[in-house]
């Protein structure tokens, strides 16, 4: 993040921030510490780098019964704390993360989402977004599960962090929800569109085989089929998309 005030708050919020509890993981260095002078508004500078050591390090002194742990380039809806606490009041008291909607800065929804409430399969796991996720601090440090700090900005593999952690949660017998309202606004740009196609499916294979050990193959398949039909992979690329993969997948092993 690397701030050195907290004007970057003003415009995420629908009311002065200092009304809302916030903790800020400032990764920074020495001589650009962040200070907070609201009661409501904590900061911890760190001088680890990389997202999933950020989405940590909160988790691990977030003080209240309901985490969002967000990016600094959102905007949250006028009713993101209602319809919060309304999903969790609504039945899923025992849930240990909903995924929510996100639109984009005019409004519009972000992508496709379920017409109704629902839990969330493996395959809802892949599509889902960390701006979209309010996770329940009981069940997550219950859990003892974390973020894995090999994926994520910052890390040697730069995705898929929230969907393992999702993943893990989900096998471990945790609940997941999702649920039809809108929280927050986000460009909808994609930090997938700025990887060079190697390092895409480097990653992916990393990816893959870290979320489905025993079925990363069929995943990819599925993965390659989908974008053929859709025009982003050409059956020319598939070889050289599928030996990435298995380089990416190698490289992810030998961190194990």
């Amino acid at each position: 993040m690397n701030r050195s005030t907290l004007d970057f708050l003003k415009p995420m919020f629908p009311v002065h921030f200092s009304d809302y509890s916030i903790l800020i993981i400032n990764q920074t260095t020495q001589g650009n510490l962040l200070q907070s002078g609201y009661p409501g508004v904590r900061v911890i500078n760190s001088f680890e780098k990389g997202l999933s050591k950020s989405r940590n390090l909160a988790l691990q002194n977030a003080e209240n019964k309901l985490i969002l742990l967000t990016d600094d380039d959102v905007e949250f809806t006028p009713d993101f704390d209602e319809n919060i606490v309304k999903a969790f009041n609504n039945g899923c008291e025992d849930f240990a993360a909903i995924q929510f909607c996100a639109e984009d800065k005019e409004r519009n929804r972000l992508k496709s989402y379920p017409s109704k409430n629902k839990a969330l399969s493996y395959l809802n796991i892949l599509s889902a977004m960390s701006i979209e996720l309010v996770y329940n601090k009981e069940k997550i440090l219950g859990s003892k599960l974390r973020f894995d700090e090999n994926f994520g900005l910052g890390a040697a593999f730069p995705l898929g962090e929230e969907h393992i952690f999702l993943g893990d949660l989900k096998r471990a017998g945790y609940k997941l929800g999702f649920y039809k309202e809108y929280i927050v606004r986000h460009s909808n740009d994609k930090n997938s569109d700025k990887i060079p196609f190697k390092k895409w499916y480097e990653t992916l294979g990393s990816y893959y085989k870290r979320m489905f050990p025993g079925s990363y193959l069929l995943w990819i398949f599925i993965y390659f089929g989908f974008n053929i039909k859709q025009g982003k992979l050409s059956f020319f690329k598939v070889p050289f998309a599928f030996s990435y993969f298995i380089k990416g997948k190698n490289s992810y092993l030998q961190t194990k």
